[in-house]
């Protein structure tokens, strides 16, 4: 078969997969290349192992190839032939990052140009799922990663500290932590989709812009969502605002929550406030609260003041027939 009508057949093999989203494995490569050729294959990998192989492939063989295979793992060469018995081997080093693997390709007659050519795509090809495949890996543990690093961030502010929140993230410090104020979005949706909207707003720093999102660790339909106020002291940020009201408006089985402003330090006092919101945001025809309450007013008064204050207002009553001789009680 010409080698274009092989190509051809392969990327017929390969199609269904693709298209089904299902991941392609060295294994029906390998399988795939041997039945063409007639000849029987293994994939050594950088540990000298075999990871993959054809059935009916001689351990003997490889045994005897172990010096070249050395030498090709290592880097020292990037293809060798060689006959052991009766049988043609030819052996090709996969990618540049040694230890490098090797594809191996035995048959009882010598490979032609087109059939050592075939041999070269699907190592290519393999090297590819290769890296594919550790992207993949790499960009789970980036992620995990900045899932642990948002979550710390979460609950150092939640604990009222900032200055740890920003220690602790070293060189790569959420705007989130530079703010004076910030408000609460508290977003009640379906488990499932609090990752897919995080990875949706996450930016390359792990972050959300200038704000945050965080899973609660409580609630599973809880997605928490820290965002800073504007440097003029009039609204939130908008770069998340406003998409989270439209995924409310959007998805009948969200609602949200939102807080009063309120300085970093009182995140805590934030979150509840979103809290007492949400549940009021979901008999809402909008299924979107404020929180209004009117805050304590020990809250907003140092006590010391306040005190201070309290005595010098009351000071005249003390003075008037009939009031009591004791001090007005403490706010």
């Amino acid at each position: 078969m010409p080698t274009s009508q092989v190509l051809d057949e392969l990327l017929r093999q390969l199609r269904p997969p693709v298209c089904q989203d299902a991941d392609l494995d060295p294994q029906t490569l390998i399988d795939w290349l041997g039945r063409q050729l007639g000849a029987e294959i293994a994939l050594v990998d950088r540990a000298s192992k075999v990871e993959v192989s054809t059935a009916r492939l001689a351990p003997d063989i490889l045994a005897s190839l172990q010096p070249v295979l050395t030498q090709l793992s290592s880097g020292q060469m990037a293809a060798a032939a060689s006959q052991v018995g009766a049988v043609h081997v030819r052996c090709e080093a996969l990618g540049r990052q040694v230890p490098r693997p090797v594809l191996v390709v035995g048959s009882p007659l010598p490979l032609t140009r087109e059939a050592l050519a075939l041999a070269s795509h699907i190592g290519a090809m393999i090297e590819v799922l290769r890296r594919v495949r550790q992207a993949d890996d790499l960009a789970l543990r980036y992620q995990q990663a900045a899932t642990r690093l948002r979550l710390a961030v979460f609950t150092a502010l939640m604990a009222g500290e900032p200055t740890l929140a920003r220690r602790m993230t070293a060189g790569a410090v959420p705007p989130l932590t530079d703010a004076e104020r910030l408000r609460i979005h508290l977003l009640r949706c379906p488990p499932s989709d609090r990752g897919r909207l995080i990875d949706a707003y996450q930016d390359a720093s792990g972050y959300h812009g200038r704000g945050l999102m965080v899973r609660c660790p409580v609630y599973d339909d809880h997605l928490i969502c820290l965002l800073p106020m504007d440097h003029d002291g009039d609204s939130v940020d908008g770069c998340l605002a406003a998409p989270l009201r439209e995924l409310v408006r959007d998805n009948p089985h969200y609602a949200l929550g939102i807080s009063a402003p309120m300085p970093l330090p009182a995140t805590a006092q934030a979150y509840d406030q979103a809290r007492h919101a949400l549940a009021v945001a979901g008999h809402t025809p909008d299924r979107v609260a404020d929180y209004h309450a009117w805050p304590p007013l020990a809250g907003l008064l140092p006590r010391r003041q306040a005190l201070a204050w309290a005595h010098a207002f009351l000071e005249p009553i003390r003075e008037a027939p009939g009031s009591p001789s004791t001090s007005p009680a403490s706010p």
